[in-house]
């Protein structure tokens, strides 16, 4: 990320949060929330071939002066494609409409509520998300979301149509317990075209938490909870989501810009530069490939401009992650990192079950010494799936995860090690005992004779052995007929047999 240009302009005061129109490849409409003022400042941008752009001309909207009353408390503005522009005003919506030709904006309509019977009462943030639909005619869907956080829940409504169309509310307690500062939304329409559905993703920042959720809009709707991501010493204060489906978040406690995946497996970038970066910085803007920055009172303005580079995001998973699994366990597996220069302070572990939340389970130091790591999971229980990722992770930054699963684990650890021995007329047959439930082992044999392509299935034999894991478990076996033979072991639950583990398989030839 490089800082290209930073405003000098005299003509704003306290801007904290703006929003980009673009006409064309080169040229753009800047609408800026000017807090001390109330009002909105738009100018007619030039992108010149150097960096940054030029404002041809600047006019104002609202304000404590010229129009006492438009706002009462303006903290936040977002956009439609179709010039809709919505500002989040203390205890309700404004929506506005820029009039491209006329250079002009028109106030039509605000809102708040009652959504489920409660009004909206101190909006702290909203997110705009339009997605399209393409079926001989094109067609369009916007959302919009709500942190209201005067009664601890965000609302989203669909605002396609002249009336906001209410979808759903959905109390903040029952994501988290902590407070949640900003939101983001991201709509997506799937299915058939001429019966499309609508799914979307929610961003919840919280002071160093962000959780992701997923929303489907049809047959009733449900909302999952994806994954939670944690930052230690974070303390977010606004996000955005933009240029190459990234999550841009804004750490004022560092005065960094976080820049994360959309399903949040891994950092792009964490981004700080006391040389480009103003003190202070709360807020931010994402459009393209630009991010506009705000921190209070710097000059004349407290907004930078950045130019956003994804290009070199490093290929930095933790190599080769293997799993293996027994009754009581599951044992993962990955190559160390080596080189120094990565700065990777410790493995983050994290799990999850079918259709589950990713969750933290454990952490492990890099040492970046040439050896395969290991990390056991003893909260498995049979029956049940799991999946697994492991991240490289430094302050404020996670790799690239390197994933597994599902992964099962068996009802019964299955032996290892078998071996046979032969001499005279007995077969001495051995191998590692690694269950912790088993009553007995099951020893079956298929011997073929002369005819290595016509075997005949001998009677089963059972040993019922003990139930102490690592003994070394022997069974004799007096054979009549030379020939190739296959001896398999698998461990038993019940003495009925009904419940078998994986069998070890043992080839001998045999010569009587």
């Amino acid at each position: 990320m490089d800082k290209h240009y930073g405003e000098k302009n005299a003509v704003f005061w306290d801007p904290i949060d703006a929003y980009r129109v673009y006409f064309t490849e080169d040229s753009f409409a800047l609408f800026v929330l000017d807090n001390t003022w109330e009002r909105i400042l738009w100018m007619s941008c030039k992108v010149p071939r150097s960096l940054g752009f030029s404002i041809t001309r600047v006019k104002r909207f609202g304000g404590t002066i010229n129009a006492t009353g438009t706002f009462q408390l303006p903290l936040r503005i977002e956009g439609d494609p179709f010039y809709n522009i919505y500002v989040a005003d203390t205890n309700r919506i404004v929506h506005l409409k820029f009039e491209r030709f006329d250079d002009t904006i028109k106030i039509m309509n605000t809102f708040a509520g009652p959504y489920q019977g409660i009004y909206l009462s101190k909006v702290r943030d909203i997110s705009i998300s339009t997605s399209w639909i393409l079926s001989g005619i094109i067609a369009a869907r916007s959302v919009l979301w709500i942190l209201d956080k005067g009664n601890n829940r965000y609302v989203k409504l669909n605002i396609s149509t002249d009336s906001p169309m209410f979808i759903r509310a959905l109390p903040l307690s029952i994501i988290s317990g902590e407070e949640i500062v900003a939101i983001e939304g991201v709509d997506s329409v799937y299915g058939p075209l001429w019966a499309p559905k609508f799914k979307s993703y929610v961003y919840l920042i919280g002071n160093d938490k962000i959780y992701l959720l997923e929303e489907n809009d049809t047959s009733g709707g449900y909302v999952n909870l994806l994954s939670v991501l944690y930052f230690p010493n974070a303390k977010f204060s606004a996000a955005d989501y933009g240029y190459g489906n990234a999550l841009y978040v804004v750490d004022s406690s560092k005065n960094m810009i976080l820049c994360l995946s959309k399903d949040l497996s891994r950092s792009y970038f964490a981004y700080y530069d006391v040389n480009a970066l103003s003190e202070n910085v709360y807020n931010i803007a994402v459009d393209r490939d630009e991010v506009i920055t705000f921190a209070p009172f710097l000059g004349s303005t407290g907004m930078d401009f950045f130019k956003i580079d994804l290009s070199n995001i490093p290929n930095d998973n933790p190599l080769n992650l293997s799993a293996s699994t027994y009754e009581d366990k599951i044992i993962l597996e990955w190559n160390e990192y080596t080189d120094i220069k990565s700065g990777f302070q410790e493995y983050i572990i994290q799990k999850k079950e079918e259709n589950g939340v990713w969750e933290k389970v454990g952490s492990i130091p890099v040492t970046f010494t040439p050896q395969r790591i290991s990390w056991t999971d003893y909260n498995v229980q049979y029956g049940k799936s799991y999946y697994y990722r492991v991240y490289g992770y430094k302050t404020d930054y996670y790799s690239k995860p390197a994933e597994i699963g599902p992964i099962s684990p068996p009802l019964l650890s299955p032996p290892t090690n078998l071996t046979a021995s032969f001499e005279d007329t007995i077969v001495r047959l051995t191998w590692e005992d690694n269950s912790l439930k088993n009553k007995s082992y099951f020893v079956g044999k298929i011997s073929y004779g002369a005819n290595r392509f016509t075997g005949v299935e001998d009677t089963a034999m059972y040993y019922f052995g003990d139930q102490f894991p690592g003994d070394m478990e022997e069974y004799i076996d007096r054979i009549r007929t030379g020939g190739k033979t296959i001896y398999w072991v698998a461990a038993i639950d019940s003495s009925y047999y009904y419940w078998f583990s994986i069998f070890d398989t043992m080839y001998i030839q045999i010569l009587l």
